[in-house]
Parts: C-alpha cells; structure tokens; sequence
C-alpha cells in the first residue's frame, strides 16, 4: 500500500465544481439515453434499509465519504450498493475473521499463528514475469459479486469480498477526501519533469502571459485533470497565482516518484557488506511476532552487498512503530511515512510485510491507480515482478540501485 507522506493535496474549490458538473453532465446524458421505465423494487434499497444508521466500521467509512461536499455523480449513483455491502460485512465481520482464520493449508497459501491472529504466506515458488498489467475496480462490480453470494454462509467468496471493497474504499478515501491526484501512470515521471520544466520557464519570465509549451508537454497536461484545469485557467487568466499553483502541484507529484532517505537507519560495515540497521518499536509485540516479521523483512532485502536488519527498540520515540489492528480483518497494510506508522492486519500477506518495510526503507509504490470518471472505476498498473508493485514480486535491480546510491554514499 501507498507510502502516505502527510502531504494530502486538496482540489481548489473551482476544480472540484469543474469535475462535478462534468460527472452530472454525463449521467444526465445517461439518464436522457436509458429513460424513466418502472424499476423493479427487489433490485433495489427500500427506503427504510436506505435509511438506517451505518452498522460498523465500513458502514461509517461508507457514510463519510458520501456526505463528503467531493463527493461525485459516481459516487451518488454507487451509494445504495455502497451502504448495502457495507452493512452486510458490518453484519458478518467476526464471521468472515473466523472463517478466514480457520482456513486449512492450501496449494497456494497457508496460514501463520500471529499473536491472536493470523498472516497469510503464500506457497507459490514461482518467480512472477517482469511485466506491467491493468485491473479495474468498480462498485458496480463488487455489487455483482455480492448479489452472488449475499444468501450464501459466510465463505471464501465472502473474504474476498471484504478485501475488495476494503481496498475500493481505500481509493475513494484518497480521491474524495485526500485529494489525490489518480491521473498518473508509472510512466509519468519524466513527463512531470518536462512539463515542470516548461511551466516554470514561463513562471520566470513576467511577460509570459499565456502556456505555449512543446506539444507532447501540452498533450500531457490536458490528458490529467489536476493539469488540464491549471493549464486552462492560467490561459484564461493569465493569474499568476494560479500558475505558481500549477507548479506547487507539479513539484508534489514528483514526489510521488521519489526516494526518501529514513534517517533513523544506522549503517555499518563489516567486510564487503553494509548493513542497514532499521530501528523499530516493537514495544506491543512478543518475541516470535518480533521473529517472524525480521525473517519476512531481512530474508527479501538482502544481496551480495547490502542487507537490512530490524533492530528491535521498546517505547523509543522518533523511529518507525508497527501496528497490528486486530479489528479490521483484510484491510490493505499501509505506511504512513510522516508520523513513522506501519499498519497491519489479519491476513495481510508475509510477503507484504516485506512491501511495507520497503516503504520505510524509503519507496514509495510502484502500483498507479487512475481513476476514470466516465466508467465509475478505478485502473490500476502493476508490475508481477516488482515487490513495491506487487507483494509477490522480489526486489529488483533498479530498487537495489537506488538503495544503495541513498544509504551508500
């Protein structure tokens, strides 16, 4: 999961209003297109479920977003499917934690005694391919699983249901809440670069009173919302103001493709091998916990030249802590890299633990969510044989490279 750095970006006011009033446009062509036949009332929420308070933990994360004022055409057409399936997994949450930890040993994983709980360890040997994949996500999907199997028993299908829209509402809060910019793709680093480099050009030149900036600069800008509304209005304008904003959120976005150094790491040498020394709060956890999450972090992040070891500190302030919460079974494991937090769950993948760790060694995700508007989904590229892409990928050599070019200077 995404390595957050405390630096939640929020839309002006004018651009919300300019995404808003595009979603309405296009469900009002919808609506035009479909018409006003009868609706079956078994297909959907009565007015008294409708009505009724969130249940849980999912419920309330549901209610929030959607009595957010970012809140999207998208997101009003997807709220009866949204609170449905909240409450139906509100309502089977220690059901669905039962089941998932009583899980006997299968091909594909197994699962490991965690304090009181459990990890899931995949059993796949098979070194994942070195390519870039998509897979979309959508409310509209997860409400057709979830019409598949509402009058089942608790059940597989229903762990992956909880993990799925866990994972969805982790996106909606970055998109309506955070202000997340899901309009870049793993290849859009250099082209931030470029289109930075224009935009300030014109920042430093006061006669500069309209964006003519090379075409492929151009094409990028308009084809990411944040830069198209930035772009537009400064030509419209001619706001200064709103020109150095468009830069401020150039520069942040480039954040989102750069290395931070944790400067808590200690470094020693000893021979041809430098180790790094990563201090970690272990003060809620006992010493097979502390064990297994050493073995799952130093047996991936290590080669010929470098290896990382935990180094294991109680109640010591100023260095990364881990959670462990018990009460939110499948939900993503997450970083938040400003306030030094590592989040796990129940059934979060060993191997992801490894992910997490490669955040607070100072990588951001190598996954890039999108978030499409027109379809009301969310794609996102990933990479098999990246770890910071996909927890079942290893560490590649591009990672071993800038690891070593920030700690072994």
């Amino acid at each position: 999961m995404d390595a957050e750095d405390g630096m939640h970006f929020a839309l002006s006011p004018l651009i919300r209003t300019r995404f808003m009033m595009k979603h309405a446009v296009f469900f009002l062509c919808v609506l035009a297109l479909v018409g006003c036949g009868k609706s079956n009332p078994a297909d959907h929420y009565n007015d008294v479920e409708r009505n009724l308070p969130p249940l849980g933990e999912l419920g309330k994360s549901v209610q929030e977003l959607l009595d957010s004022e970012w809140a999207e055409s998208c997101d009003s057409t997807a709220s009866a499917n949204m609170k449905r399936i909240a409450r139906a997994l509100d309502e089977r949450k220690d059901e669905i934690t039962e089941f998932g930890s009583s899980l006997p040993l299968t091909q594909n994983y197994k699962l490991i005694p965690f304090g009181k709980s459990f990890l899931r360890e995949y059993t796949i040997e098979e070194s994942p391919k070195d390519e870039w994949q998509n897979y979309s996500e959508s409310w509209s999907d997860l409400a057709q699983k979830y019409q598949k199997i509402k009058n089942q028993p608790v059940n597989q299908y229903w762990l992956w249901l909880n993990n799925s829209v866990r994972s969805i509402i982790r996106n909606d809060q970055m998109r309506i809440l955070d202000g997340s910019n899901l309009g870049l793709k793993h290849d859009s680093a250099s082209k931030i670069d470029s289109l930075l480099a224009a935009v300030e050009k014109c920042v430093q030149d006061v006669r500069c009173l309209k964006l003519q900036i090379p075409v492929m600069d151009e094409i990028f800008a308009h084809e990411v919302d944040f830069y198209s509304y930035y772009f537009s209005k400064f030509n419209k304008t001619q706001d200064r103001n709103v020109l150095e904003r468009f830069v401020k959120r150039l520069k942040h976005d480039q954040g989102r493709y750069a290395f931070f150094n944790n400067e808590t790491i200690k470094i020693s040498k000893e021979n041809n091998l430098t180790t790094l020394q990563l201090p970690v709060d272990g003060a809620a956890y006992d010493a097979d916990q502390k064990k297994l999450v050493s073995k799952m972090v130093e047996s991936v992040w290590k080669d010929s030249e470098v290896s990382v070891k935990l180094n294991w500190m109680d109640s010591v302030k100023d260095i990364f802590k881990m959670f462990f919460e018990l009460d939110k079974p499948g939900e993503r494991a997450y970083v938040i890299f400003s306030d030094k937090e590592v989040h796990l769950f129940p059934f979060t993948g060993t191997r992801a633990i490894a992910h997490e760790f490669g955040h607070v060694l100072g990588f951001r995700d190598h996954y890039y969510t999108t978030w499409d508007y027109l379809g009301c989904k969310y794609n996102t590229e990933y990479n098999l044989g990246d770890l910071m892409s996909d927890s079942d990928g290893n560490v590649t050599a591009d990672e071993w490279k800038d690891l070593k070019k920030n700690y072994l200077k």
